[in-house]
Parts: C-alpha cells; structure tokens; sequence
C-alpha cells in the first residue's frame, strides 16, 4: 500500500450475569434490612420462578411499570415478579428467597479498535511518520447493566426506584481519535 499501515482490532464479549436485588423501606423497627452479614440486600422472592416470568409482555412501555425511563435504555424486566422474602422467621433461618443468583445476562460489548500509519522518506535516513488510532472506531454504544434494585415499602409493597430496568451508563466511552507525528534521523 505504499507505505501505508492499516491495524485494527475487535473484542467482541458476552454480557455479565445480573439478577435483582430486594431491599425495603419502611421497615419495623428491629427487622433487619439485608442480609445477617448486614447492608447486603436480600435475594428476591420470585413468585413465578420461571424464565418467561422474568420478562414483561411483549410491546410493554416503562410507564407500564410506573418508570420514566427512555424506552431505548430500558429492559423490559417484571418488577411485579419479584418480592421481599416475608415473615422475621424466614431471615432467622438464613433464607433469603428463591431467586437464583444469576437470572439473566446483560448486554455485551462490542469494541473495534483502528489504526492508520503512513511513512514519507526525506532522505535516506530520515523518515516522517503520521499516525491516526481510533478506539471505539464505530462509536456502538455499549450499554452498562441496567439497574435492577427493587425497593419496595414494606408496608405497601411498591417499588420506590423508578430507575429499575433502566441503563444509566456505558461500559465504554465514545469514540477516541488520537493523531501523532514521528520524525526519524
């Protein structure tokens, strides 16, 4: 190619485990919020401990399940499936729900990392080298894990974060270009 150098790599991964956790506002006086260990939330009560469960039906809208959440950086996850695991007892036993602790995966990431160089000879022995390396080079957004923390009243039971299922961040940031020169003698 004339001295031109084209480089370029891809990662390409599957997403990350992730499952909701249950915490609770509103609770008695002396009942624990989390887990013995302390200040770890609970594991969900699914009431239908079904992967099918898990999703809510197709063409469902955030404001369906009371989130204001831009539909493009929402997972459609059934709030209303999952529960506080109840009764003091239950926590004395160390049971903290029937939710498994990896229910689903989030989204992966793709990354397309690119280089270009190019060499111009001066002299015999004196080269000038430009360079341009782009990483995110096809700038995919590559969503984070949506925010799955169910917080629920004890007392009535509803879900308190109306960020639940959102995504509020990236893995990876935006496209990055870097230029540089080299001269050689």
């Amino acid at each position: 190619m004339g001295d031109w150098r084209l480089m370029g790599t891809a990662q390409i991964f599957s997403g990350s485990g992730m499952a909701p956790s249950c915490g609770f506002t509103a609770n008695p006086v002396g009942y624990p919020n989390g887990t013995p260990t302390g200040g770890v939330l609970f594991r969900c009560q699914m009431v239908t401990a079904t992967q099918q469960a898990l999703w809510l039906p197709s063409g469902a809208k955030p404001s369906d399940v009371g989130s204001t959440a831009d539909p493009n950086l929402w997972y459609p996850i059934d709030p209303n499936n999952f529960q506080l695991p109840k009764g003091y007892a239950a926590f004395s036993r160390g049971i903290i729900g029937n939710m498994p602790p990896v229910l689903t995966y989030g989204p992966g990431l793709e990354l397309f990392n690119l280089a270009m160089q190019k060499q111009f000879r001066i002299k015999e022995r004196q080269r000038l080298e430009f360079k341009i390396e782009a990483t995110n080079a096809l700038n995919h957004f590559n969503p984070s894990n949506p925010n799955l923390t169910l917080t629920r009243n004890y007392n009535t039971g509803v879900n308190t974060n109306a960020a639940f299922g959102t995504i509020q961040n990236a893995q990876f940031q935006s496209r990055r270009a870097i230029l540089s020169a080299r001269y050689q003698f």
